[in-house]
């Protein structure tokens, strides 16, 4: 609806390329059946972003965005068509067992369901160097704006501020100078 009425589109499926190349062609086919040109589209995605030397840190820090977004994703109403199988799995699971007392929150139960190949598919974890290619590669896409959710402040403390430092002295500039 929003690719035949609107000028943004804002994707909430995580950062997986094929996944997001898939939802951009999806709007771009709706705009076009609606008599529109597709330039007239911007293209967002919301992204947990947490950049850490230590992968399994970075991925600490954005587990709990990550099962927040993984289960709007298991609402009533929304298809796993065209999601990979196993990512499906994940998907379905944090749905059917997501603990709304303890939303957001990386030591919430349902966390554990993540599987670590799915928070690198589905978020921009790892060095600062993997994190700014991973981010280069959604915007040659055609994603023009980024809603970055970074690492999560109630995380180790050491970890969560090494994170946001990176993520705003290295991240964020090289993005911005490319």
């Amino acid at each position: 609806m929003a690719a035949r009425h609107a000028e943004r589109v804002t994707f909430n499926v995580g950062a997986d390329l094929e996944r997001l190349a898939a939802c951009i062609a999806r709007a771009g086919d709706a705009c076009r059946a609606a008599g529109r040109g597709v330039t007239e589209l911007s293209f967002g995605a919301w992204l947990p972003v947490a950049p850490h030397p230590s992968t399994v840190a970075a991925r600490e820090l954005v587990k709990g965005v990550t099962a927040v977004y993984a289960r709007f994703q298991a609402m009533p109403g929304h298809s796993t068509a065209g999601i990979r199988a196993d990512d499906a799995r994940v998907i379905e699971s944090i749905g059917a067992h997501y603990d709304r007392a303890r939303h957001g929150r990386a030591d919430a139960a349902h966390v554990a369901l993540l599987q670590e190949d799915f928070i690198d598919r589905f978020a921009v974890v790892g060095p600062p160097d993997r994190c700014i290619e991973k981010l280069r590669g959604l915007l040659r896409l055609g994603i023009d704006r980024l809603l970055i959710v970074g690492p999560n402040q109630l995380g180790p403390p050491d970890a969560y501020a090494e994170s946001r430092r990176l993520l705003s002295e290295a991240v964020i500039p090289e993005l911005r100078s490319s």
